[in-house]
């Protein structure tokens, strides 16, 4: 049970120096139509502006969290686990924003799901210079082995089973037990997934409604955008202990060969 002064759900935001962007995503978590919840910005190092522009937030259920120095997206986001008092965790990245049923339509699924290993996603809206759609086209697959989920196509227009960071809501034992892999410069999210799904009994359901707003703009200065095939290889090389043989082959033709392509390698 959770005390009358202790959130359900405590929000989970990395920043720096992108203001403008995260007072957005501050606002979208903030004006969830399901209150119990606390929403914790932690600052990656020196950023005066951001704390400044934060300060002006007149909510209590908001907390800065400024770290001394940066230490990247994963360890900002452990550093908010740490930080978190509610039973769930839900991430949220500075340049995206939910929609504002979001944590309401989880919970109401939570609620029925017994263990201490729940892993709720939801679909989103990829929005783009070219438009907007729903991803990802297909939900998870019962029979499936996780690793299979994420990486492997049907067809080359069905898209993968990836679910993106800031539609995830985790139980917070999960994102004590699995932090996320300090210094890697991409692949975050993936990584956590694969090792949380490794847990025994850890469960996993996505909300079939998109809700979440990800903006994928080409001129975004998202770590994704970054082309570097070798490590992708490397990374999936490592981690085969979570990655069957068909994920494996996918992700080299899919993730390593494409950058390849983009680094003319």
């Amino acid at each position: 049970m959770q005390s009358l002064s202790t959130p359900c759900v405590s929000v989970i935001i990395p920043t720096r120096n992108r203001p403008e962007l995260v007072l957005r995503a501050a606002g979208s978590a903030l004006n969830q139509t399901y209150r119990d919840l606390e929403v914790i910005v932690i600052i990656d190092g020196p950023d005066p502006i951001t704390y400044a522009a934060l300060s002006q937030i007149d909510d209590s259920r908001l907390r800065v969290v400024p770290l001394p120095q940066s230490l990247g997206g994963a360890e900002a986001r452990n550093a908010g686990v740490r930080a978190a008092g509610g039973a769930w965790v839900a991430f949220l990245d500075d340049d995206d924003e939910w929609l504002p049923g979001k944590i309401q339509a989880q919970i109401n699924l939570a609620s029925g799901l017994p263990g201490a290993y729940v892993f709720i996603a939801s679909r989103y809206f990829e929005i783009t210079e070219a438009g907007r759609r729903v991803m990802p086209i297909r939900v998870s697959e019962p029979d499936v082995p996780f690793s299979e989920f994420l990486f492997c196509r049907r067809d080359f227009r069905s898209g993968t089973g990836y679910v993106q960071t800031s539609t995830w809501l985790v139980s917070k034992q999960l994102a004590s037990d699995v932090p996320f892999t300090k210094g890697l410069p991409r692949n975050q999210d993936v990584d956590f997934m694969v090792r949380a799904m490794a847990k025994p009994g850890c469960q996993f359901h996505i909300v079939s409604d998109p809700l979440v707003n990800f903006y994928d703009y080409s001129d975004a200065t998202r770590v994704s955008k970054k082309a570097n095939w070798k490590f992708q290889y490397d990374w999936a090389s490592r981690n085969r202990a979570y990655i069957t043989r068909k994920a494996f082959s996918f992700c080299v033709a899919t993730l390593c060969v494409p950058d390849a392509v983009r680094q003319h390698e």
